[in-house]
């Protein structure tokens, strides 16, 4: 018991700190999420460009985050793409309304919440991430996380200046790195290499400060998995903030 007791008060720490690091960072930090399919043959080279962007920023201490929605409407040309879901291809039905563009594809890569663009394009993609990140940035949400694995949950509390009807905060975990050995359909015969596949997204009003056990499916090891936090204007679909939990 005093193990656990130590872990959970290191976890505490680190993301306390994480947080605090955040706020001092002057970069607006930009949330980036790819609509990709393993049964679809242009997905590929976007899962690679998101890879190498994700290097080359973090090397930088740059605020930018990538996460991987698989949809499942390409899962009938042969391929059943097993991180893939309806609530993805919602999610970016959702983002199409937004656009009014009234369609979706992939590969799609949406920057926080407001630009859209092809995902493969690799010097246009980190074109529209640096112009996010030299934009004004406000960080006015605090955040603590702690991972429970003994009771396969993560205690989140945060605070707001103010609680807003227009606004919504989203939890999401994201599993780091997967392989797949496709077999069938478009990508026949391919290893493909993910990276940040969303396991689990959660979201709801942003309140003024908020207690809040965010109940983890399966088994995790924390280090193998990304977990964000963020808050999006509800009709515009802009990101404003984005915090790492651990």
């Amino acid at each position: 018991m005093k193990i656990d007791a130590i872990a959970i008060l290191i976890l505490l720490i680190t993301s306390s700190v994480k947080v605090s690091a955040q706020t001092a960072e002057k970069s607006h930090p930009v949330l980036i999420e790819l609509f990709t399919s393993e049964g679809c043959s242009s997905c590929p080279p976007s899962d690679e460009v998101m890879a190498e962007l994700q290097k080359e920023y973090s090397q930088k201490h740059k605020p930018v985050y990538f996460i991987a929605f698989h949809v499942d409407y390409w899962n009938y040309l042969g391929w059943k793409d097993r991180f893939s879901s309806k609530e993805n291809t919602s999610r970016q039905n959702e983002y199409a309304n937004a656009f009014g563009s009234g369609s979706i594809y992939t590969p799609q890569a949406v920057v926080n919440g407001t630009k859209e663009l092809i995902g493969s394009k690799r010097q246009q993609l980190k074109e529209t991430i640096d112009k996010e990140l030299n934009a004004s940035n406000q960080n006015i949400l605090s955040l603590q996380a702690v991972h429970l694995p003994d009771q396969n949950k993560i205690r989140v509390y945060y605070s707001y200046p103010s609680s807003t009807t227009d606004k919504e905060i989203y939890f999401v975990l994201a599993e780091k790195q997967q392989t797949s050995k496709v077999l069938t359909g478009e990508n026949r015969g391919r290893t493909l290499k993910h990276i940040n596949i969303v396991k689990q997204l959660e979201h709801f009003s942003l309140e003024r400060e908020k207690n809040y056990e965010f109940l983890i499916k399966d088994k995790i090891t924390a280090s193998d998995y990304l977990f964000l936090i963020f808050v999006q204007h509800k009709i515009s679909k802009k990101v404003l903030e984005v915090v790492e939990g651990f």
